[in-house]
């Protein structure tokens, strides 16, 4: 079969295969936080892509930040069993990632080629396995499937990381709604050739301001600084931008509105006003 028509059939696969799969999306998403989280200064510089044109087409990255790979393109595999086969037989992975690979040296880019699996047994054996030919370029990775991205943030340490990278709270239910904002705004993007900066951008019009950290160094005035400073048994911190108390040994919480913004200046003007002295009198305002 002539490779354009193989690589037409390939991509009609792809875009069928595609419906519906979460594992795609969540790791799509995984790759998105980790580079804002990395380059949130660059992100005009970086766009990002789904199925694309090419052998190794899941998911794609052009990365223009210097010091970077122009260009890093990820194959997603969820299968029980999995094997690289010949590199001159069409449809094996082994065909696929080398026609890749030569096809982005003809280029003269710098480039990175990555098996992504989500079977432990077959990342080990993929990654012993992988041919020597493509052992400069191309690496294999374990991203375990949770099967919903609720468990995908609880039980999958690199996605929760990623994830923690960019909200202001620890609290696993934050990170959780961190996330969907991320996968709702990727989905509605189309997903083909998005820019970071539009799709970050997105995020925070959704709804994700709320739950990503603040660039910028905040703190509290020097007003309210006094009055809980004057509550027995109270302590605070500010943690990225949000307020987060804790009384005596049993209760702890947070004000749910980062400290810049018109919500937490409303709560605060209510505390300086009513100056309450007991944390029963504070709860009150802040919950």
């Amino acid at each position: 079969m002539p490779k354009s028509t193989y690589l037409q059939k390939k991509h009609s696969g792809g875009a069928i295969n595609q419906k519906g799969n979460d594992y795609e999306i969540v790791f799509a998403c995984l790759k998105i936080m980790q580079l804002i989280a990395r380059f949130r200064s660059h992100l005009s510089s970086i766009i990002v892509s789904s199925q694309g044109k090419g052998y190794v087409d899941d998911f794609w990255v052009q990365n223009q930040v210097p010091g970077e790979p122009l260009e890093t393109c990820y194959q997603l595999k969820t299968s029980q069993k999995l094997s690289w086969g010949r590199p001159t037989n069409q449809g094996t992975l082994s065909f696929d990632f080398h026609n890749q690979k030569n096809s982005l040296i003809k280029k003269g880019i710098d480039f990175r080629l990555e098996l992504v699996v989500s079977k432990r047994k077959v990342f080990k054996s993929m990654k012993y396995s992988l041919p020597n030919t493509l052992s400069k370029v191309c690496t294999v990775y374990h991203f375990p499937w949770r099967a919903t991205i609720d468990n995908q943030v609880s039980y999958c340490n690199a996605f929760r990381q990623a994830a923690a990278a960019l909200c202001a709270l620890p609290d696993t239910d934050k990170l959780q709604a961190l996330v969907k904002h991320f996968v709702g705004a990727w989905v509605t993007s189309g997903r083909k050739k998005v820019s970071l900066d539009s799709l970050f951008n997105e995020v925070n019009a959704i709804g994700g301001m709320s739950f990503l950290k603040s660039p910028i160094p905040l703190a509290l005035s020097p007003q309210l600084v006094a009055i809980l400073n004057a509550i027995p048994n109270f302590r605070y911190q500010i943690f990225h931008g949000y307020l987060v108390y804790y009384y005596g040994t049993t209760d702890s919480g947070s004000v749910p509105h980062m400290i810049n913004s018109q919500e937490f200046r409303n709560i605060e003007h209510e505390i300086i006003a009513k100056r309450p002295v007991t944390f029963a009198d504070l709860e009150t305002i802040i919950l």
